[in-house]
C-alpha cells in the first residue's frame, strides 16, 4: 500500500544519504585506525541494508 511504498522510499533515501556521508567525510578523515575499520564494516552492512530496501521496493512496485 501506499504507506508501506513511501516508508521504503524514505528508508532509501536516508541509506544512500548515511553511504554518502561515510564516502564523502567520515572515511577520508577518519585518522583513528579501529575507527576507520569500524566505519568501514559499518558502510559495508549499511549498503547491503540499501540493497534490501531496493529489492523490496521492487518487490512492492511488482504487487508482491
Amino acid at each position: 500500500d501506499a504507506f508501506d511504498r513511501a516508508y521504503v522510499a524514505t528508508e532509501i533515501r536516508e541509506h544512500a544519504s548515511l553511504l554518502d556521508l561515510l564516502d564523502k567525510r567520515l572515511l577520508p578523515n577518519a585518522q583513528n585506525a579501529e575507527l576507520r575499520s569500524r566505519l568501514q564494516d559499518y558502510r559495508s552492512q549499511e549498503e547491503s541494508h540499501l540493497r534490501d530496501a531496493q529489492d523490496l521496493q521492487k518487490d512492492l512496485a511488482a504487487g508482491q
